[in-house]
This record gives structure tokens, sequence and C-alpha cells, in this order.
């Protein structure tokens, strides 16, 4: 009898364990997809701060109202983003 009463409880254990791995990998995976969308998001930050760079160094004709028009556009369009 008492070995009945400790298989049962390792079965238990068990399913209680299977149930804790779904889960985990359920999150596992929604995290995959938060991470992978927020990567992306990074690439696009890094792609506008590399254009404003490129504004600020070229500066050839001191025309800092311009460099500061493009650089409020590039910002505009990845907020839309």
């Amino acid at each position: 009898m008492q070995d009945i009463n400790e298989i049962d409880k390792v079965h238990k254990r068990n399913v209680e364990l299977a149930r804790q791995v779904r889960d985990l990998a359920q999150e596992n995976k929604a995290l995959y997809e938060e991470n992978k969308d927020l990567r992306f998001e990074k690439e696009e930050l890094e792609d506008v701060l590399k254009q404003i760079n490129k504004l600020t160094i070229s500066n050839k004709y001191n025309n800092e109202q311009a460099i500061f028009n493009k650089i409020k556009e590039l910002v505009e369009t990845a907020n839309q983003n």
C-alpha cells in the first residue's frame, strides 16, 4: 500500500512538472517574439541615429536650421513606426 502511495505522489509530481514545463515553454515563446520585436525597433533607432550623425558631420554650409528640420523629420518618421 505504501508503494502505491509513493507511486501516486511521484505521478502527481510528474504531472505538475509537465504543466510547469508547458507554461514555461509558452512564456518563452512569448518572450522570444517580444525580443524579436525589440531587436527590430533597436535596429530602426540605430539607423535614425546614424542618419542624424551623418547629417551633423556633413554640415558643410553651417546651416543648423536645415539639419534641425531634417532631424525632426527623421524622428517623426521613426515615431510613426
